[in-house]
């Protein structure tokens, strides 16, 4: 992601399988975030998930999501 200033970030990640469903809330990363910093979530357990939302909740900086990145499990 990129932001300025580095500020401390509050941010949400959501998934869900399909269009039909409510998204559920996987990960909240909260505290000090600096530019280009890379912002990682690992699940605990498989999921099938087809989407992906992040949301800021708070920052007093200007963030932009520059890619956000989904690897399925190696078998």
């Amino acid at each position: 992601m990129t932001q300025l200033p580095d500020s401390f970030t509050d941010h949400r990640l959501y998934g869900r399988a399909n269009a039909s469903e409510p998204y559920t809330l996987l990960a909240e990363f909260n505290g000090l975030t600096v530019d280009q910093q890379v912002l990682r979530y690992v699940a605990a357990t498989r999921q099938q998930l087809r989407f992906i939302r992040v949301e800021k909740t708070g920052s007093a900086s200007w963030v932009g999501w520059c890619e956000i990145e989904v690897y399925a499990p190696d078998e």
